[in-house]
């Protein structure tokens, strides 16, 4: 039909060779093998990148949540270990506003150089003692008198007395069973002045309780941090603040007790935020 019509018959194998030969090396089974091995590649890298995605994501959340309980542990903990400074200061102010403990400033003179301690001062050890994160424990009276249990580097009990012509500045010595070794004159206080230190007039200012930031001790010349209160008697008219201190080295030693990981550690940060 096609020769009657005038028509060339088309010959595949010698027009288009080429054509015959993709056809024949590429057959349509193989064609559809490859359009479905493609699609589930595509599919799996999906499903791996989906199911990366949501661990990263529940990885990052696993790691914030314990990260938070890493934190609430280790800020429960460093509040427990501050918390007796505050305490004791902030309970002190209570006990001498109800005058359930009196410090007999004339009294208190006239054992300053004697080997005889005071009640108040049995009282001010027996509580240093009971805490051996507290270094320091002190009273300055608005009046000039200042008394201190220091446990430093050793126990020793400060009674400095400027409210005379004549300053008195002893330190009496402690031995384990509360009695006085000896008696030094304690001449590093000859130009000390309590009234203008940071802790006394942070809670002279407050009228409360007064953390003080990070500064040098006046009697060991080491950093640390005091916990101060305002004292006053029942009509509460101001006497004098407490303070009670703790040594930045002592809170080092402390956090480096706390395990967080093999490679992990704590710090603080002392932030100032202006106004």
């Amino acid at each position: 039909m096609l020769l009657q019509a005038g028509l060339p018959m088309l010959s595949l194998d010698k027009r288009n060779p080429h054509l015959i030969s993709f056809i024949k090396s590429h057959p349509l089974r193989i064609n559809i093998l490859t359009a479905f091995t493609s699609l589930f590649i595509i599919i799996v890298i999906t499903i791996i990148a989906y199911t990366s995605y949501n661990n990263s994501n529940s990885i990052l959340k696993v790691s914030d949540a314990l990260f938070n309980q890493v934190t609430d542990m280790v800020t429960e903990k460093t509040t427990n270990y501050l918390k007796p400074a505050a305490i004791l200061a902030e309970l002190n102010s209570k006990i001498f506003e109800k005058e359930v403990v009196v410090l007999d400033i004339n009294r208190q003179k006239e054992f300053i150089a004697s080997k005889k301690l005071t009640d108040f001062e049995l009282y001010l050890l027996e509580i240093l003692k009971s805490y051996p994160q507290l270094i320091m424990l002190y009273i300055g009276y608005e009046k000039g008198y200042f008394l201190k249990v220091d446990n430093s580097s050793g126990l020793k009990i400060g009674n400095i007395d400027k409210t005379g012509l004549v300053p008195l500045l002893y330190y009496k010595f402690i031995d384990n069973s509360d009695n006085v070794i000896k008696i030094e004159p304690a001449n590093e206080f000859l130009n000390y002045n309590h009234k203008m230190r940071p802790w006394y007039k942070g809670a002279k200012n407050t009228g409360n309780l007064y953390w003080t930031d990070m500064y040098i001790f006046f009697s060991t010349r080491e950093p640390g941090i005091t916990a101060a209160h305002s004292l006053t008697d029942k009509n509460r008219q101001f006497l004098g603040v407490m303070g009670v201190d703790i040594k930045l080295e002592a809170l080092s030693k402390f956090l480096k007790t706390l395990k967080i990981s093999k490679s992990g550690f704590t710090f603080i940060i002392n932030c100032y935020f202006p106004r």
